[in-house]
This record gives C-alpha cells, sequence and structure tokens, in this order.
C-alpha cells in the first residue's frame, strides 16, 4: 500500500493484495464541520478472509495522514470498530485513515474526509479569584467568613457573545452562588463581577458559562471540575478577662462594685462570670455554678459588666471572673482581693425606762446608733438573764440594766462592760420594775429537712410578744424526732411542748473527670470525682474499683467500659446519685518480631510473635553445647540476653553464636641477643591456646612481613637489624602480645665501649662489648699470642685475625 499527499488534497493508492479476502468499511462521521467544532468518528471494518488459519488482522487508525490514532485487532468474519473525536482550528480538508494488515500480510486501506468552513465559533469563558491559584487553601477567622471577588468573564472571536452566568458550589451548600439565566453580553468580550462571603469550610468551585447570539455553548468546568479552592477555620483564640474593684478595703456593711472586662479576637464571646469566695483554694466546682456567682449572656468581641456586692461579715474575700466563647473555650481567671474591716460604732443617745406594770408589754431599745452591732445588751445586775434583742415580756421584780450597743466581729467598741467585761460603746445604767404575769405559749417552725445547718424552733409568749429562739438548743446533727418544751418561771405560769422530725437531706450531684473518650489498650487513665455533699466518701464501680477522690484505671479489655461513682451518704445526707462515664477502648496497631539465629546451629532464640505497639518483647538467646552468645545484629545491638525491646514497628533480630574457644596465653618469653655482623639471630617464642594459632613478629612496633612463625631467624645478620623485637600470637577468641626483647647486632671490627677491644674479640671472650668494665677486670694484654689475661691467677687466649679463639693456656 502507497499513501500520496498534495497539499490539502489526499491523492490515494490503494493497493491491497487480498487475493480473494474482502475488506469493508462503514464510517460515521460528519461531511462537513464549522472551525472550532468538536466532532466525533468512527469507523466498523468487517473482513472476510481468504484462508481459513488467516483468522486476525490488525488496524490503525491514522489522522491527516501523519498522526496514528487509535490500533486495534480483529477476527475472521468479525467486525471492529475504531473511533475518536476532533476539534480543527482551520478551514480546509481533514482525512481519516484506517489501514488494514492480515496474519497473511494482505493489506487494505479506508479513507474518509471532512470539509473543515469557516463559521460560528464559540465563546470561550474564563475565571479568576482574587488572583488565587486553583486548589489553594484560604483560611477563615474562626466564627468568621473570608471575603473574596471572583470575576466571570468570556471572549467571542466572532464578536457575537450574548450571555455569561456565574457559578459557585459547595458540598454543603450547594449552589451558593449561580445567576440561573444567563447575565446579557454583548461584543466579543464581557464580564460579571461578583462579590461573595464565604462562611462555610470544605471544597468551593467556581466556574463560567458563556454562549453567542448562535447558541454556541462553553464552560470552564461545572461542580466537580471548575477552579477550586479550599476554605478552613483557624484556630479559636480563648478569651481574655479583667476584673477590677472600686475599694479593696472597706468596712463592714459598706458595699463594693466589680467590673468585669472580657475581650475575645475571634467576637464570639457567649459568657461572663463573677463570683467570691472566703477561701481561695476551696472554689466551687464548674465555672458557671459558683456560690455567689453574677453571670451575663454577651456575644461580640468585648463586654464590660458591673456588680455591687456588701459582704456579710469581717474578713478575707477573693473575686475571680472569667469568659467564654461560643466554642467552649474560656479566659484565665481575673482576681482581686478584697479585706473587710470592723465597722467603728456611735454611742446609744440616753433615754429612761419607765416602770412596766403588771400585765403590760415593753420593748427596750438603744437609740441614735449610726451603725449598728449586734443590737441592745440588756442583763440584770447578778448577771442572771441576758436577753438579747426586743420585744420582751418580763418576769416581776426590780431590775438593774446596763444598756449599751454590744462590739462583735463586724464592730468595733470603746469601753468594757463591769459584770462580765465585755466590749461596748458606752453603756449606760437603767432600773426598771416588772409585776408578775400570766404566760401564754406558741410554737412555730417543722417540720424540718436537714441541709447542713441549724434548724430552729420559736416559742412566742403572749401577750407581750416576746420571742425565745430554740436554735442553740436544738440543732440537727441527725435524723430523727425532737421534741421542744417552753415553761413559765417565777411570776409567769403554764407549759407547753412541740414535736418535730428532721430527715438526711439529698446530696448534690457527683461528676467525673476526664469525660467519656476512645483510648487504645493498656492505656492508664487517672479518674477524678466532683461534687456530692457532707463528710462521706466517693465510691468507684464498673471498670474502676475503690474509694477516694481518684482513682486510676488500666484499660486493658476491647470494647466499651463503664465508669462510675457515688458518694456515700453521711449522718446529714443520703447517698448520691450515680455519675457514670464511657470509655471505648480499641486495639492498637500490631507489629511482628521475627528472631533467627546464625550459624542456626548454634543456639534457640524465643521471643518472635506480633505485638501491640509500644508494649515490650523479651528476646533470649540460648546457646548450644559447643557454642556461645557473641551478640544481637539487625534491628538490635548489644550482648545482654535476655533483651527487651519496645516494638513501635516490624523487627528482624538475629542472635550471633561462636564456637568455645580459648585465646592464646604465652607460655614461654622470647630472649634478647646479642650478635656481630654475619650471624645468625633466632628468637622464639611459645604460646598455648585453642588452634589454629597464629604468629605475627614486629619490629619496633612495625609489622615484619612473612615473620609468621614461632621462631623468627635472621641469617646474615647486620646492624641494621638491631632493635626492639615481640610476637603477637592470635586465634578466632582473641590475642596475646609477647614481651619486647633487645636485639643487637655489632661491627666485628668496631670498639663500642672504647677499652681497645673489638667487638668480635669481646664477644669470643663472652665478655659485654658494650661495656669497658669487664676488661679491666681480666687487665688483658696484647703480645704476638693474641691477648693476655693478665688477671692474679688468669690465663692466656691465642685469638686468630677473625677473633676466635685458638687456644687457651694456663
Amino acid at each position: 500500500m502507497k499513501r500520496f499527499w498534495l497539499g490539502a488534497a489526499l491523492i490515494l493508492a490503494l493497493t491491497a493484495n487480498i487475493a480473494e479476502a474482502t475488506f469493508s468499511y462503514t464510517w460515521t462521521t460528519p461531511s462537513q464541520v464549522n472551525v472550532g467544532a468538536a466532532y466525533d468518528v468512527s469507523v466498523d471494518i468487517y473482513w472476510a478472509p481468504d484462508y481459513e488459519y488467516d483468522y486476525q488482522y490488525s488496524v490503525t487508525l491514522w489522522y491527516n495522514g501523519s498522526t496514528p490514532k487509535q490500533y486495534g485487532n480483529g477476527y475472521s468474519w468479525d467486525t471492529l470498530t475504531l473511533s475518536d473525536s476532533g476539534n480543527e482550528t482551520a478551514a480546509g480538508r481533514i482525512y481519516w485513515l484506517a489501514d488494514c494488515q492480515s496474519y497473511e500480510g494482505e493489506y487494505s486501506s479506508g479513507y474518509q474526509y471532512i470539509d473543515v468552513v469557516a463559521g460560528n465559533r464559540a465563546p470561550v469563558p474564563g475565571i479568576s479569584v482574587d488572583g488565587r491559584s486553583a486548589g489553594q487553601t484560604i483560611t477563615r477567622p474562626y466564627g468568621g467568613s473570608v471575603a473574596l471577588t471572583v470575576r466571570h468573564t468570556a471572549t467571542d472571536a466572532d464578536g457575537n457573545l450574548s450571555g455569561i452566568r456565574y457559578n459557585i458550589w459547595n458540598a454543603t451548600t450547594g449552589f451558593f452562588d449561580n445567576g440561573g439565566a444567563f447575565v446579557p453580553q454583548s461584543g466579543g468580550s464581557g464580564a460579571v463581577v461578583r462579590n461573595v462571603t464565604l462562611d462555610t469550610d470544605g471544597d468551593w468551585y467556581f466556574w463560567t458559562d458563556a454562549e453567542d447570539s448562535q447558541g454556541a455553548y462553553s464552560s470552564t468546568g461545572d461542580w466537580g471540575s471548575g477552579f477550586h479552592l479550599v476554605v478552613v477555620v483557624a484556630a479559636n483564640n480563648p478569651p481574655t478577662s479583667e476584673l477590677s474593684v472600686s475599694n479593696a478595703s472597706p468596712y463592714y456593711n459598706q458595699s463594693i462594685t466589680l467590673t468585669s472586662t472580657i475581650q475575645d479576637a475571634d467576637g464570639n464571646l457567649v459568657d461572663q462570670a463573677v463570683d467570691v469566695s472566703t477561701d481561695n483554694s476551696n472554689w466551687t466546682s464548674g465555672w458557671n455554678n459558683w456560690s455567689g456567682t453574677t453571670a451575663w449572656v454577651i456575644s461580640g468581641s468585648s463586654a464590660t459588666g458591673t456588680i455591687t456586692y456588701t459582704p456579710p461579715s469581717v474578713g478575707t474575700y477573693y473575686f475571680r471572673s472569667r469568659g467564654a466563647d461560643s466554642a467552649n473555650a474560656r479566659s484565665a481567671f481575673a482576681t482581686v482581693t478584697v479585706t473587710v474591716n470592723r465597722a467603728p460604732m456611735t454611742a446609744p443617745t440616753s433615754q429612761n425606762y419607765p416602770n412596766v406594770e403588771s400585765g403590760v408589754s415593753w420593748t427596750p431599745a438603744i437609740n441614735g446608733n449610726s451603725v449598728s452591732g449586734t443590737g441592745a445588751l440588756l442583763y440584770n445586775v447578778a448577771g442572771k438573764t441576758n436577753w438579747g434583742s426586743s420585744p420582751w415580756t418580763t418576769e416581776p421584780g426590780t431590775y438593774t440594766f446596763f444598756v449599751g450597743q454590744l462590739a462583735d466581729a463586724n464592730h468595733e467598741g470603746n469601753e468594757v462592760d463591769p459584770i462580765v467585761g465585755r466590749i461596748m460603746v458606752n453603756y449606760q445604767r437603767y432600773e426598771i420594775t416588772v409585776p408578775r404575769r400570766t404566760a401564754t405559749f406558741s410554737f412555730s417552725g417543722g417540720p424540718f429537712t436537714y441541709d447542713g445547718s441549724s434548724k430552729s424552733v420559736s416559742v412566742s409568749v403572749s401577750p407581750s410578744g416576746a420571742t425565745y429562739s430554740t436554735s442553740g438548743a436544738y440543732s440537727a446533727t441527725d435524723s430523727g424526732t425532737y421534741t421542744a418544751y417552753a415553761t413559765a418561771t417565777g411570776s409567769y405560769s403554764g407549759n407547753d411542748q412541740y414535736s418535730w422530725t428532721i430527715e438526711k437531706a439529698t446530696q448534690a450531684a457527683v461528676s467525673i473527670t476526664p469525660g467519656a473518650q476512645t483510648v487504645q489498650r493498656g492505656a492508664s487513665i487517672q479518674f477524678t470525682a466532683h461534687g456530692g455533699s457532707g463528710a462521706g466518701s466517693y465510691m468507684w464501680g464498673g471498670a474502676a474499683q475503690g474509694s477516694g477522690d481518684t482513682c486510676e484505671v488500666v484499660f486493658n479489655e476491647i470494647g466499651s467500659r463503664s465508669v462510675t461513682v457515688t458518694r456515700k451518704g453521711d449522718i446529714n445526707y443520703i447517698d448520691s446519685a450515680e455519675a457514670s462515664i464511657a470509655i471505648m477502648v480499641t486495639a492498637p496497631p500490631q507489629y511482628t518480631v521475627a528472631v533467627a539465629a546464625s550459624p542456626t546451629t548454634g543456639g534457640v532464640v524465643t521471643g518472635a510473635g506480633t505485638y501491640d505497639s509500644g508494649t515490650t518483647a523479651t528476646i533470649t538467646a540460648t546457646a548450644s553445647a559447643g557454642f556461645r552468645f557473641n551478640g544481637w545484629s539487625g534491628d538490635a545491638t548489644g550482648s545482654v540476653s535476655p533483651l527487651s525491646v519496645t516494638v513501635t514497628r516490624n523487627m528482624s533480630i538475629t542472635a550471633e553464636f561462636a564456637p568455645i574457644g580459648s585465646s592464646p596465653t604465652i607460655a614461654g618469653q622470647p630472649s634478647g641477643q646479642l650478635k656481630i655482623e654475619g650471624g645468625t639471630v633466632a628468637i622464639a617464642v611459645t604460646a598455648t591456646g585453642s588452634d589454629p594459632l597464629q604468629y605475627q613478629w614486629r619490629k619496633d612496633g612495625v609489622v615484619i612481613p612473612g615473620a609468621n612463625s614461632a621462631t623468627y631467624v635472621i641469617q646474615n645478620a647486620q646492624v641494621g637489624n638491631s632493635g626492639s623485637y615481640s610476637c603477637r600470637v592470635e586465634n578466632s577468641y582473641g590475642y596475646a602480645d609477647s614481651m619486647a626483647v633487645v636485639v643487637t647486632v655489632l661491627r666485628a671490627a668496631g670498639d663500642e665501649d672504647n677499652d681497645g677491644v673489638e667487638n668480635a674479640v669481646e664477644v669470643a671472650l663472652g665478655l659485654n662489648p658494650l661495656s669497658a668494665d669487664d676488661v679491666w677486670v681480666h687487665r688483658f694484654k696484647y703480645s704476638e699470642l693474641g691477648y693476655l689475661d693478665e688477671s692474679p691467677g688468669g690465663k692466656y687466649s691465642e685469638i686468630d685475625a677473625e677473633g676466635n679463639i685458638k687456644a687457651t693456656h694456663p
């Protein structure tokens, strides 16, 4: 087959060596398209072969003669379909060609051409979002939003742009901003600008649709493929708190003003609270449930609240304030301390009490106090009666009273009364006579439920109206039934009684921290109980056992576990209601520890298995007979067995074993040598230890090549062979070094000690050529016979020219 191309025209010379085989082509494609218009093309190829075994053929689909587009394979009497698509950018004629070749080499071709004409072109849409890049992540303030300017644009090469449609989509909100209809446009370009505010996290898609007056339409994408941005929220910032007080040192019964200011950078304030305590180390649990709390519901980025407070007694008061935002983030406490001092009092004005006639009620009083203390104090000269406050029904008799304002913990006085020595303000003396009267009684109060404070029954005496309180005598300390009695004495007659029942109170609710959570198996959590009332202890249940404020639990079982707590009752309270939380225990990741022995006959290694992440595996190496454990390799080092490793990944550990033997020991040390040039030096070492033993001699610490025997021999020794010699003996278990010995080689004719006797002669005579002293001991004299020993009882020796002793004479 041959192909010829001439300009835009295709001249096809189709030569199909098909013999009796038949190829047929069915094309599905437009005969004409506009420039810029997309189109599809496909061809069905059917082949009837000429041979039964020529069962397969291959096809190549070409575009415009030079670009292969599709490949395929067909079979005998089968139809194969190839398809593709195109979008032409210039007018002219383009060709699609199908090349076929059978298994036996038969060829065929079929083609289809399409005329591309200049016609209407679809507009080209575009989009930009504040210069942002596609896929960029935008962080919005916590509780806030991010503002964007979106430009939807389009251009039209034919100048007939008719509309732009804007689209913004989010998975949560759907079509957040969609114009629906196209915004009218004209000419060759247009734009629609949208200012949007995004306050939802997640993926946001922006795209532009454009159309022209001829109905041509195009788009930059859709909700899954448009311009994409990711919106995330910034971390929440907790609020800050400030607290100030108008007077930090007021008198008793003097009010103060507290000002609390809360700031929040994220503008999501929701709560503001101020409370008071007289014990700075024992604030009530729960930040919104303090005794004395004043709370405001607020919003925005700042809030200021004030509270007027009158301390109930002298002492130190601690105030704190706090704010919270919508994310339940709370500010640190802002605190102030106020010290309340005793208030000064003024003296009462003088007055006279008239005598009280029989059957007449009267009310003693003290006038003229600008600041009150505990009230009027009235008592007789004998000090038998201390009534305290009015009104009173007096007993008969004549009484002398000292009346004054009694100082207390909250008020200051200036005098000490003469009877019981209490501090008062300018007491006064009065006398009054009271006749005998008849008393009647009435009771009020009860039944009572004990709540931690004393309960009382009031007994009234009529008709005087004086009231006696029995609270001191009848404080409730336990549940039960109680009876109050009132009896008239002296000039009064009559008595009465009243009974009431005190029940144990219900405790406040209890709670557990930390709360419900999910943990991995093996996790240890310390729980703390809060709340309740009275003196009873906390009792733990469920996965927790024991008593006390805290309880530590280790969770080793997978699944849902509960932790409960109650507070036992005491003499005043019943048991509390139970508090419970759920803990979900999950399995941690697991890893494999593989072990091996090297060599495999050297010993046994244990500890392989599957372990939870973070647990400890114990690996033990046990040497076989004739072997010893040398150390670990792979994912472990060192030579300690058993070995403990923390498992955080898959591990492979090998125990290294070695045969048992002994390291070398030097049994015989080498000896030093003194030789004349030309002589033979032989130094030897003897060693014991496991075979094979290896020897290495050194001269002056430097290895001597080839000196690897127990004996080291130097033939024809020279002066240069002098030095320090040692030997290292090694085997597979260690090594040992011999001592270093000195080998000295001297020139024969030299005289090292300058004693007049040559080195060779001194060596031959058994003297030391390095020391002149031995010559003088023998007082040698040279003669024609040689050197003569002239020492007492000495002898002489004949020595030849080489220094050898020829004969020795007495």
